[in-house]
């Protein structure tokens, strides 16, 4: 699928979250941030050498997260309201694994991937 360094990473990251909210507030609806991130952890763990099944955490963990921190949920009786701390720690546990991926070293050289990232921005496909 291909690879990306962390600089790619970190602008596709500002990117996504920017049209993410622009679009939100455009449309009028609540941000879909799961499918950006996981497209853009995915091409960012293959250059670390891992595979993509870390990033289906994040189709599990940020749904999740939008779930019970949502004042409607909690407000219809979807959530109890005493879940707002594992809200928190969901979302400490998400920045921690974005953050990881932001500043972990890419493997030098060509892996199962594919090609290594040319420097700055830019993509290497298989």
């Amino acid at each position: 699928m291909g690879r990306i360094n962390r600089t790619t990473y970190w602008l596709s990251l500002a990117l996504s979250g920017a049209l993410v909210t622009v679009l939100s507030v455009a449309l009028n609806t609540p941000p879909q941030v799961a499918a950006p991130l996981i497209l853009i952890s995915v091409l960012r763990l293959h250059d670390i050498g891992r595979r993509a099944w870390l990033a289906l955490s994040l189709l599990i963990a940020v749904p999740l997260l939008e779930t019970l921190a949502s004042p409607d949920a909690r407000s219809e009786g979807l959530v109890m309201p005493d879940l707002s701390p594992a809200a928190g720690v969901l979302a400490i546990a998400i920045a921690a694994f974005l953050i990881w991926l932001g500043v972990a070293p890419g493997r030098p050289g060509a892996n199962r991937f594919g090609e290594p990232p040319r420097r700055g921005f830019g993509f290497a496909r298989v």
